[in-house]
């Protein structure tokens, strides 16, 4: 019923395509074309090559270039409502979403108006010989049709609300991921590594449950007010006695529901505070061991932790409470409406039967309200965090010239700054500055010659005033200069890491910095110097022989394929360097900055 085709590779192994993609109505309706996996299930234990590949719209790649699009432009637009992401989420996945509700009303409407037929049926039956026998098979054929296609619906509304609650959650998390690479440095001070876990983490898939709560939310008040509405049709005023308890338990749910907002919003902070502190501890697990600090760290996370511990604890007791109120409300419900309607009239079994069915529907509603509330609350919070983080300040962009262009750097009457105070060991500095337009090989000295820089403030705001700089393509270029006047800030302003107050930066083409301390991943020497781009023999050689490392390598073990360790644990100092000069001369960019 359904082909599969190899998709994609991992490894040396081929994954196959999703059946689903050429499957037919039936089989999706019924999600046939799933059966020969989970035969398979049954069979032997499942392995990556069993598993089906994504399709083309489930993938992480297509997921995040439309939200990104969508979300640049609108940043850059010039509404300033503060609900840009919520906006952005609606437009690039309502669709689906629009759908799932569809999908949701047509199981409704089968629910209520399942306990109709359930009357007549009854009915039917105390009509006896009276009734015809062809009726009383439509109406059960009519009832189990009903059911069907009730479940029919409901199981691909689960199937559109899960899948489209995924794709949220793909998108916000490399949403977040893609912008703690472009965060300015000063903004970055106020995000910690437990800020941007708590994101890509809890408040990414708090937000994808929108989705399926949202639909919750407007069917349990459709399936309240008509199953109350039938109630009184049929019941008369005594069901409203059976209700007033809903009026009295409402607004109790609903204090419940605000004490909760506040708890879990100070959860949240503990939270992350708590991950941080782990991440900080994982990060300089060597020191810790080093110098015996294992039991105050200990102390210092299990602290945390009962305090997240007893926020959490304060939330499920809540939650605990309002769910289980909600249970019994339609127990009372039925016995006080029914008891009430029995003293003044006689209780007939269709009557029973069909309240009974419609005080049954009640259960799922009032159930899940108040979850349903603490769960907006929670995305609300969510929401709010995320937005915050993607619209905060970015690294400068720098404009970058045309491949005609001679210089490879230019800057015209900059000035930067760091927006806080950075520790200088000079009390006091008068330079001149950096000169201007440089020759082959030429050097640079700050701490004498004519110069294009008036100042260098080292008060609250250390900065660089008024920069002109022009360096040719294919001149090597050394600024020196005494401790504390600024060589650094200088590259960390071409890098657009320092605020540009004004003046412009111009590139004659593509930048790879190579810092003091060399970035390196836990992998080999080989993926190092890659960096996820493909294997080029040749060139590979060449980057090997350009930055020295065949006497390296032939001294390893295993060549290039020796494993660096953490951050480059398992090299020399002289050897991580020479891994990121590797690392930038693989994509033999026009600027290379070194430091």
């Amino acid at each position: 019923m359904t082909s599969q085709q190899p998709e994609i590779t991992i490894g040396d192994q081929t994954q196959l395509s999703c059946p689903e993609e050429n499957a037919n109505i039936f089989s999706r309706l019924t999600f046939w074309y799933f059966n020969d996996l989970i035969k398979l299930g049954s069979e032997k234990v499942l392995e990556m090559t069993d598993l089906y590949g994504l399709r083309s719209e489930e993938k992480a790649a297509h997921i995040s270039s439309s939200f990104q699009n969508e979300w640049e432009s609108a940043v850059t637009s010039s509404n300033r409502s503060n609900s840009k992401l919520l906006k952005v989420i609606h437009k690039v996945f309502g669709r689906r979403f629009y759908l799932a509700g569809f999908l949701k009303i047509i199981y409704d409407i089968t629910q209520l108006v399942s306990p109709m037929f359930v009357q007549w049926i009854v009915g039917h039956i105390r009509e006896g010989e009276n009734s015809s026998v062809f009726w009383g098979y439509f109406l059960a054929i009519s009832l189990f049709l009903l059911q069907l296609i009730g479940a029919i619906f409901l199981q691909q509304y689960f199937f559109v609300v899960m899948t489209q609650g995924r794709r949220i959650i793909t998108a916000l998390m490399t949403a977040v991921y893609r912008k703690t690479l472009s965060l300015s440095p000063v903004v970055k001070k106020n995000f910690n590594n437990g800020h941007i876990i708590t994101y890509m983490t809890t408040d990414s898939v708090k937000i994808g449950g929108l989705v399926k709560n949202l639909h919750m939310t407007w069917s349990c008040v459709l399936q309240i007010v008509v199953s109350v509405t039938m109630l009184v049709i049929m019941l008369g005023w005594p069901a409203l006695t059976g209700f007033s308890i809903i009026v009295v338990v409402v607004p109790i749910c609903w204090l419940i529901t605000r004490a909760v907002r506040r708890i879990r919003r100070s959860a949240l902070l503990i939270s992350a505070q708590r991950k941080a502190v782990l991440s900080e501890v994982i990060n300089g697990i060597r020191t810790i061991k080093l110098n015996v600090w294992e039991s105050a760290f200990v102390d210092k996370i299990s602290q945390i932790r009962k305090s997240e511990m007893w926020k959490n604890t304060q939330v499920m007791l809540a939650n605990c409470f309002t769910n289980s109120l909600m249970r019994v409300i339609p127990i009372f419900v039925a016995i006080i409406s029914l008891a009430v309607y029995s003293i003044y009239n006689s209780l007939e079994p269709k009557i029973i039967f069909t309240c009974l069915s419609y005080i049954n529907l009640l259960k799922a509603p009032t159930t899940f309200f108040p979850s349903l509330l603490a769960s907006f609350v929670e995305a609300k919070i969510s929401l709010d965090r995320i937005e915050r983080f993607l619209t905060a300040e970015n690294v400068e962009e720098i404009q970058v010239l045309t491949e005609e262009s001679e210089y490879a750097i230019q800057v015209k009457e900059g000035s930067f700054s760091w927006e806080e105070s950075v520790a200088i060991c000079e009390p006091s500095l008068n330079t001149n500055a950096i000169e201007k337009e440089s020759e082959q090989h030429q050097l640079v000295d700050t701490s004498s010659g004519h110069s294009s820089v008036d100042k260098v403030s080292i008060c609250k705001t250390f900065s660089l005033m008024n920069i002109n700089l022009n360096i040719r393509k294919g001149s090597l270029v050394v600024v020196v200069g005494s401790l504390g006047c600024g060589k650094s800030s200088l590259l960390s302003a071409l890098l657009g890491e320092m605020k540009r107050q004004h003046g412009t930066i111009t590139l004659g083409g593509t930048l790879a910095y190579v810092p003091q301390q060399a970035w390196l991943k836990d992998a080999t020497i080989r993926d190092n110097i890659l960096f996820g781009n493909p294997l080029d023999e040749d060139k590979y050689n060449r980057v090997i022989e350009s930055c020295c490392l065949g006497t390296d390598l032939k001294s390893l073990e295993c060549g290039d394929r020796y494993m660096v360790g953490q951050k480059g644990s398992m090299l020399s100092g002289g050897q991580k360097t020479e891994g990121g000069f590797g690392q930038s001369s693989l994509f033999r960019c026009r600027c290379l900055p070194f430091r």
